[in-house]
């Protein structure tokens, strides 16, 4: 479990907590589970795109080899973050009909911005969670596509739960966990390489679990 604690005190009040917890395909459920289950797909999780990978806070340091696609004009960045808290999204923020609607979109000219670090060869923005439209007890997928408008493709995507319950993320969690003392931030990181490829169609992709947030599963 990793601990973003800021503030001048030694006070450790927890006010809210974020999950984020990863699998394989090996990690394939054989029969329906009582509890929220969540999904990362990236080069290092769920034969996700090769060359893309989430980086710390949201997943452990990943082993890179490539070379870092440090061409941010052209790869053209994008954050969109959809409530899958009912099922699956489709076209997160996209324009194609049936899309789902993303309660927020960061681009590398939304405030804030998607920025580069040419030092630490990643790509971040701050996700604030405090946004309208964010509630606590739900659960969200972020994902990350890259491309020109109306030729985005999707890189990968990471399942988010937001929750106030301590209790809920030493439950819950079956992988890497970000747990903020005000509920306020998510750093999302990630490296995007020259060898990235378009990934399958999400509908394709093997699913490993699946991501539910009712409260007859225990959620707030």
């Amino acid at each position: 479990m990793k601990q973003l604690l800021r503030g001048p005190t030694g006070r450790w009040v927890f006010s809210s907590l974020i999950v984020v917890a990863a699998c394989s395909s090996a990690d394939r459920p054989t029969a329906p589970r009582n509890r929220p289950q969540f999904d990362i797909s990236d080069a290092a999780h769920l034969a996700g795109t090769a060359g893309f990978f989430f980086l710390p806070p949201i997943v452990a340091l990943p082993a890179v080899t490539g070379t870092f696609d440090a061409d941010i004009v052209t790869l053209n960045p994008q954050v969109a973050i959809c409530d899958v808290s009912s099922g699956p999204d489709v076209d997160c923020g996209g324009s194609s009909a049936g899309a789902t609607p993303a309660i927020v979109v960061y681009t590398t000219a939304s405030t804030p911005a998607i920025s580069i670090d040419l030092t630490g060869a990643t790509y971040h923005v701050n996700w604030d969670t405090k946004l309208e439209g964010f509630v606590p007890g739900n659960t969200y997928r972020v994902h990350v596509t890259a491309g020109a408008s109306g030729a985005r493709r999707e890189l990968g995507f990471a399942d988010v739960l937001l929750t106030t319950t301590p209790g809920q993320v030493k439950e819950l969690a079956t992988g890497d966990v970000v747990v903020l003392s005000d509920g306020r931030t998510l750093p999302i990181r990630f490296r995007i390489e020259t060898a990235s490829r378009p990934a399958a169609p999400i509908s394709s992709r093997p699913r490993c679990r699946i991501c539910t947030g009712s409260p007859s599963v225990g959620l707030p």
